[in-house]
């Protein structure tokens, strides 16, 4: 099913991340700490009634306890599949079907978990009649089976269990808010009069005129690194309409091809999910390495995913950009499928660069609140009644049983920390409609088995985007006990309200946790304002780990988004235009020495000194380049003086020397020039010349050796 992707860009500006706590049902602190127009805090409002606040809302009767046991008799752990079967038994064919999965010659494609990772699980689906099966990860099978066989596979010894495939690649960027900084929000179909009315007004930033100023790419250009050679591969969706006008106005040129496959079908790139979000982030990258070669796919799962990785693999792409959020599938340590996936596209020479995502805290003027997409916290139950409190990680609100949100495609996931020996405790997640009060989507995985992970996606809500709903989380079963339980709960690309945080929302998302050093997920810096976006991803991981890996500029304009193109997902491709300027420098790297160098040297450190979870390493630059080499002159002969011929560098720098002697430094002789000694006789000169420059990593040429010396 085609994804609807809606692009927009991200509001500028910082707040404040921590104000005095107070005790308050209502949605805003009664005495805000800064006057209204304060540089650091949000302004004074008055709360609307558009929005419930918290505490005002009669509690919702909890399902039944029993509701998850009611299966109609189908023996499957997947409840979407249980769901799906029910139907499928009760004479319900494609269109009753359409919600939940699609259903072609009476098959449905599934995840197959293997009982054992490295087990046999291929010989055992061929036994019941599975279709196209293909190996995705260690641990993971995707494979076509009968719907009336479904619960048989699942009940053989070498199966742990199946699942309907998760939708893998959502994007990452925020939905449309007006606010004081303005926001553009921009389709395909708004792609004419009004698009190439501004066009003049958009290209002061096209072509690099604005990155250029953060990246400095415009020195390596002029030494002849422009990506030429370098083939570049963008995980995204494409309209090409958009793709076509950006192309005419010099800003994106033709693909050097193409992969589209959804859910192990192949598709159309341009028709599968039209979005000018694809042609934003190519333009990104072509701003910072105009010639590079451009591989562009759509994909939907996990499979269709390793399949573009083979792909790429296959035309020689060495970089991969990713702009998209996915659900989360691990415990947010860096393992997990998504996890695996990076890991399979490095040991193919790729260096993985992903957008960290927008689920940081931020305020919206428009809504005048704070809004987020990612919740934190320990198991609170103080009435008892089965619900999980909501707790504010600020301080701010009194708990509640419920978290206020807007509704989208992508709606939320939770997780907790019953990761390793089960039985661990039980949650479920359920969804209503607000003030309708009405249970609209649900998710019931049945952890008490050891085998499924603590976590509940809800894919099947029903709802009207942008509508207001909420999140309510009820304990179905103690299991190891909830007393230590962490949960967390991230949304999809819609905003929660009041009850959300910064800190730990880069592992709301796949990939991004990766431990790879091939991997490098991007936070997003102000073009402008050289501060991370407030709306930017932040860790620590959830073990301990700092992301993002480093940062790079946002908010930039772009020809095909008429406009600002901002987010996470516009710093990502940012990052890969750098990776590919220095892949040309030195073709011979590991993706994960490109990864690795690119964290130390490719970066100017931003807010506390050294790494942070807001930027990283810092924000990405152009290193220090030396375009010519020194040379030495002078007689090569005992008593006679070399001298050091500076090199050149693409920045102008402070030089210090080191002479060697057979490569090995000579104490002492750290000067421009050297007077040789009997001890250099028989052996070869050379010196190494160190740029330096102020917040740049220092970068060393040695010039050649001498002849021997006489």
């Amino acid at each position: 099913m085609a994804l609807a992707v809606a692009v927009a860009t991200a509001i500028t500006g910082e707040v404040p991340e921590s104000r005095t706590p107070v005790a308050s049902p209502h949605r805003l602190p009664q005495s805000p700490p800064a006057s209204p127009g304060s540089a650091d805090e949000p302004p004074t409002v008055t709360p609307d009634t558009e929005i419930p606040f918290p505490g005002e809302m009669v509690p919702v009767a909890p399902p039944p306890p029993s509701s998850k046991d009611d299966d109609g008799g189908v023996q499957l752990k997947d409840p979407m599949l249980r769901e799906l079967v029910e139907h499928w038994r009760a004479g319900e064919r494609a269109s009753e079907l359409a919600g939940i999965a699609e259903v072609i010659d009476g098959r449905v494609r599934v995840e197959v978990v293997p009982a054992e990772p490295d087990g046999n699980t291929g010989a055992a689906l061929a036994a019941t009649d599975a279709r196209d099966i293909a190996p995705i990860i260690s641990g993971l099978v995707a494979a076509s089976i009968e719907v009336d066989r479904l619960e048989a596979t699942e009940r053989r010894r070498e199966v742990g269990y199946l699942r309907l495939p998760e939708q893998t690649s959502t994007p990452a960027g925020a939905p449309a808010l007006t606010g004081a900084a303005g926001t553009t929000f921009v389709t395909s179909a708004a792609l004419g009069a009004s698009v190439r009315t501004a066009v003049d007004e958009v290209r002061t930033g096209a072509n690099g005129g604005q990155i250029d100023k953060r990246v400095r790419a415009g020195s390596w250009h002029r030494a002849g690194y422009t990506g030429k050679g370098v083939k570049v591969g963008i995980i995204d969706y494409f309209d090409k309409p958009t793709w076509d006008w950006a192309q005419s106005m010099g800003d994106l040129k033709k693909p050097a091809g193409s992969f589209c496959r959804s859910n192990g079908v192949a598709c159309n790139i341009w028709t599968y999910s039209p979005s000018t979000h694809g042609p934003e982030v190519a333009e990104g990258v072509l701003d910072v390495a105009p010639r590079a070669q451009l591989y562009i796919a759509s994909v939907n799962t996990n499979e269709d995913l390793r399949a573009a990785i083979d792909y790429f693999h296959g035309k020689g792409v060495r970089i991969i950009t990713r702009s998209l959020g996915s659900p989360v599938d691990g415990p947010g340590d860096g393992t997990g499928e998504s996890a695996a996936l990076v890991d399979y596209a490095v040991s193919r020479g790729i260096t993985w660069f992903n957008s960290a995502g927008n689920k940081g805290r931020f305020w919206d003027n428009a809504d005048s609140r704070y809004v987020g997409q990612y919740w934190r916290g320990r198991w609170v139950d103080n009435n008892s009644d089965g619900w999980l409190d909501i707790v504010d990680p600020n301080g701010f609100y009194n708990a509640q049983d419920r978290i206020y949100a807007q509704c989208d495609e992508y709606l939320l996931t939770l997780r907790w920390s019953d990761w390793g020996a089960g039985p661990g405790t039980d949650y479920d997640l359920y969804i209503y409609s607000y003030p309708a009060d009405t249970l609209i989507g649900k998710s019931e995985w049945d952890q008490g088995d050891p085998t499924v992970a603590p976590l509940e996606n809800s894919r099947n809500a029903a709802c009207s985007p942008g509508s207001t709903i909420y999140y309510k989380v009820w304990k179905y079963s103690d299991g190891n006990g909830s007393g230590s339980d962490v949960l967390e709960m991230f949304s999809g690309y819609r905003y929660m309200y009041d009850y959300v945080s910064n800190a730990g929302s880069a592992g709301a998302q796949g990939f991004v946790d990766s431990k790879n050093s091939g991997l490098l997920s991007v936070g997003a810096v102000g073009v402008g304002t050289r501060k991370a976006l407030a709306l930017s991803s932040r860790g620590p991981t959830n073990d301990r780990r700092i992301k993002p890996d480093l940062s790079a500029a946002s908010e930039y304009n772009t020809t095909s988004s008429g406009g600002t193109f901002g987010g996470t997902s516009a710093a990502s491709p940012v990052a890969a235009g750098v990776a590919a300027l220095l892949r040309q420098r030195y073709p011979s790297w590991s993706a994960k020495k490109l990864g690795s160098y690119m964290r130390s040297h490719a970066v100017k450190d931003r807010g506390a000194k050294g790494s942070d979870n807001a930027y990283g390493t810092g924000e990405v630059r152009m290193p220090l380049l030396n375009t010519k080499k020194p040379k030495i002159s002078g007689s090569r002969a005992v008593g006679k003086k070399l001298t050091a011929v500076s090199g050149k560098w693409t920045e102008t720098v402070k030089r210090k020397y080191q002479w060697l002697r057979n490569g090995k430094a000579i104490k002492g002789a750290t000067g421009k020039t050297y007077t040789l000694k009997a001890k250099d006789r028989g052996k070869r000169i050379s010196v190494r010349e160190t740029g330096a420059r102020s917040t740049y990593k220092s970068v060393a040429a040695v010039s050649g050796k001498t002849k021997k010396i006489a």
